[in-house]
């Protein structure tokens, strides 16, 4: 009776599998579409390359805001290098918290203009676009203006 029931239950999800992945997929569909348009926008930003010769010494502040986030970085130069740099959010989640592995490469390599934080794409963009604004700050004392098409929603 088991083997009966068992094999009648396989030929019933053979014939509705056609059914069953366009469950999934309309399901997957459904779930990404709810993430705001803005978040897609900051994944696309181009993060600038900065030239730090033309950084004085000192702890710079930059940030970025997207839909209702915004990353704080607070970034300190001493002859012409990153040498800390503190960021922060408005919130706490596992994507935050994973895009903080962005700040170890930034140092490292001496630009904002790092890879991003596989799984926190949106998150690492934004800790990058902060430091960029914290170092165009220092150079120009004003907030660089916001290129065309850059993807780039509001800064300060």
């Amino acid at each position: 009776m088991m083997d009966r029931i068992t094999r009648m239950g396989k030929t019933h999800i053979k014939r509705n599998r056609p059914l069953l992945f366009f469950l999934i997929g309309a399901s997957i569909a459904v779930l990404t579409s709810c993430e705001p348009a803005e978040f897609k926008q900051v994944r696309m930003m181009t993060i600038d390359t900065i030239d730090l010769s033309n950084v004085p010494d000192g702890t710079y502040t930059g940030e970025f805001t997207y839909w209702k986030y915004t990353s704080t970085a607070k970034t300190t130069v001493r002859n012409h290098r990153i040498t800390t740099l503190e960021i922060s959010e408005n919130r706490d989640n596992k994507y935050v918290e994973k895009a903080r592995g962005v700040i170890p490469l930034i140092i490292e390599r001496q630009t904002p203009s790092v890879d991003t934080i596989s799984g926190a794409t949106t998150s690492s963009k934004a800790f990058q676009k902060a430091v960029e604004y914290s170092l165009h700050g220092a150079i120009t004392q004003t907030t660089p203006p916001v290129r065309e098409n850059s993807g780039d929603t509001q800064s300060r």
